[in-house]
């Protein structure tokens, strides 16, 4: 085996390992879509969110935050008058993560900037994934995990793949919710320089150049096949001077080429930090351009009878499987009811028996994030719609509305 290809080789199994240490595969829309399936038949499903970040471990020790949290939301449960049984089983379940977060869990292990658990002990369900994002300390009792969380950072931070790329060298990248890994460096000293050219005529010692140079790009290439069918990414952003990025993205698969979403300025000695901060302005902008768009879509398909806007016609769509992109203002909430043997979902949070079936309703404080779940389930994408358009799409669209399938 080469020296280059063990290079290859050990890069490949550093991802592995990577990969499967930070569980940053939770955040898949497959994944996504698994969880959002899960319901809790008998006892509860609580969903644990923390923020993890250096600051807030140090305002407050872990287990009294922890302690905190599920007192509060122990507390709250009670004054919603929940039954004894309910009660109960949340009761049991607080206790069990009280006890592995003051006996078992091992800060020092922990690598992220967030972390949630999700736990169903009846049905032998504790996942614990760490968060390479923050996020905030909240608590969630019901049948299901609380999925809208992971829904926004997974759709604000789309894995990106980068390539640097010049004559000589190639560097590979993969930026992910705020954090970049560098996985394979390729350099060609075989490329030869002008001051090489010899007893060679000039147009033949171009061609020679232009020889090693291709031969070179088609290496950068192949390496980024093969790390990129790895770990899949949403886009990717070649970096370098302009004339090699444009000259190397001939020489990408398809489907990689496909995904180029910017060419941005570069030098191959770049750290990685500078990377970072010029890959999440790219990705900010073009997340905006795609969001504007998105709305756009939904405004031209709603006038055409494509697209429906507001929280009634919406979640009559989700009802009728017909929704194909859901986009949704960032925070946007509204209480509401779910029928306990359907599944059909209503704005009339009061409302006791389902129009549908003759089923019994459950009444829900956020029937936005019971949405959100039957959208994983069914559409093709989700969109959460933030910045200066986020107050267009409350104002225009009440807050949600969704692209149809017909």
């Amino acid at each position: 085996m080469t020296e280059r290809n063990t290079i290859r080789e050990e890069a490949l199994e550093r991802l592995d390992a990577e990969m499967s240490l930070r569980a940053y595969d939770l955040l898949t829309p497959e994944a996504i879509e698994s969880l959002a399936q899960l319901r809790a038949d008998k006892g509860v499903f609580v969903s644990l969110y923390l923020d993890m970040t250096p600051q807030r471990l140090q305002e407050a020790q872990l287990p009294v935050r922890v302690k905190r949290l599920l007192r509060e939301a122990y507390d709250a449960l009670e004054a919603e008058d929940t039954p004894k049984e309910t009660l109960k089983a949340a009761k049991e379940t607080f206790d069990r993560i009280q006890t592995f977060f003051e006996e078992e869990f091992d800060l020092t292990g922990h690598h992220g900037k967030g972390l949630v658990l999700f736990a169903a002990p009846a049905m032998d369900i504790w996942n614990i994934y760490r968060l390479p994002v923050p996020v905030r300390d909240m608590v969630y009792v019901g049948d299901r995990p609380q999925v809208r969380t992971l829904v926004r950072i997974a759709e604000e931070f789309e894995p990106t793949g980068v390539i640097f790329v010049d004559r000589r060298h190639g560097r590979l990248f993969r930026v992910f919710m705020g954090d970049i890994d560098e996985w394979a460096e390729e350099r060609d000293d075989d490329v030869p320089g002008w001051h090489d050219q010899g007893g060679w005529s000039q147009a033949r010692y171009q061609r020679h150049i232009e020889d090693h140079i291709e031969r070179h790009f088609k290496k950068v290439a192949e390496d980024a096949r093969r790390f990129f069918e790895q770990a899949p990414i949403t886009r990717l952003i070649l970096a370098g001077q302009s004339e090699n990025t444009k000259a190397f993205e001939e020489f990408l698969p398809n489907d990689l080429r496909q995904k180029v979403a910017a060419h941005i300025p570069m030098e191959h000695f770049a750290g990685l930090r500078d990377i970072l901060e010029r890959v999440l302005e790219v990705e900010q902008q073009i997340e905006r351009q795609v969001e504007a768009e998105r709305f756009q879509k939904l405004q031209d398909a709603y006038h055409t009878g494509k697209g429906v806007m507001g929280l009634d016609e919406t979640l009559h769509a989700l009802n009728e499987k017909r929704v194909m992109v859901l986009l949704v203002a960032e925070g946007f909430i509204a209480p509401g009811a779910e029928c306990t043997q359907c599944g059909w979902l209503t704005s009339k949070a009061d409302l006791a028996t389902c129009e549908l079936c003759g089923g019994a309703m459950l009444r829900t404080d956020d029937v936005v994030e019971l949405a959100i779940e039957r959208a994983v389930e069914q559409a093709d994408d989700i969109d959460v719609i933030r910045g200066e358009l986020r107050e267009k799409m409350l104002q225009e669209a009440g807050g949600i509305g969704a692209i149809l399938r017909y």
